[in-house]
This record gives structure tokens, sequence and C-alpha cells, in this order.
């Protein structure tokens, strides 16, 4: 577990587990999936703002792939997300904590 370092302080909230994933993965280790454990979130108090938390996974998820994958997928997803925002500004998904 050392040569693959801690989860990256880099992303924020979102990424950070599929980025360590994938750098255990290619140090050799195998990652395994067991559904008898689970997280339970405790509704939106990492994120009580949907909309930011919406742009904090979008950006994770660009800063992801530039980080594995290069400039031109960061780049791709970029533009692949460009119609989904565009989407989301449409329905005006009000602002403030998600319902309970």
């Amino acid at each position: 577990a050392e040569r693959v370092g801690p989860l990256d302080e880099r992303f924020a909230m979102y990424f950070e587990d599929c980025d360590w994933c994938l750098r255990f993965r290619r140090a050799g280790w195998t990652v395994r999936y067991d559904p008898r454990h689970t997280v339970t979130h405790l509704g939106g108090r990492s994120a009580p703002d949907r909309r930011a938390a919406g742009r904090a996974a979008r950006r994770s998820l660009v800063a992801f792939h530039a980080k594995h994958y290069g400039a031109a997928s960061a780049l791709a997803v970029r533009c692949l997300l460009l119609p989904y925002a565009a989407a989301l500004r449409l329905v005006a998904v009000p602002a403030g904590p998600a319902p309970r």
C-alpha cells in the first residue's frame, strides 16, 4: 500500500476512490467489490448544495481523466459534459440542500 500512496487530495470529494482503486490495480493488486459492506451517506452533509456538488463531481471526473488518461481524454470528457451541464441549467435544479 505504500507504493500506491494515500488518497489524492486533488479530488475534493468525488473520484478519489476510483483513482485509488486504479492505482492499486496498476501496482498489481486485485480490487474487489463486496456487496456485504455498505456505506450510508447522511443526506447531503458533505455537499449541502446540490448544484455545487454536481459541479465538483464533474470537475473531479475531468481531473481523473487528465491524471490517468491525459489531456486529450480530459478534453473529450469536458466536451461530453457540456450538453449535460446545459441541460441542467434548462431544468433549473434548485440550489440548496437535497430534499429529505
